[in-house]
């Protein structure tokens, strides 16, 4: 009994993360580098060989090397 109640606890916390991840992915937010003296409102698109792909209001890419974003966004 405890097995099958925590299987359901953890497929209901997968499924509410991936919806929560789904969510995040699709609303803009505000990025800044490691600096702290750039930031951009962008949508996260991708990642790619150590870059992060942002689209910006108006739906251009930037490509950001991931080492350059600040902490808290990588």
């Amino acid at each position: 009994m405890k097995f099958w109640t925590a299987t359901l606890v953890m497929l209901f916390v997968i499924s509410g993360l991936s919806s929560v991840t789904a969510q995040q992915a699709e609303s803009p937010r505000l990025w800044k580098d490691s600096s702290g003296q750039f930031s951009i409102q962008a949508k996260y698109s991708s990642f790619s060989e150590g870059n992060v792909v942002l689209l910006d209001e108006d739906n251009r890419e930037m490509t950001i090397p991931l080492k350059n974003l600040s902490l808290a966004d990588q």
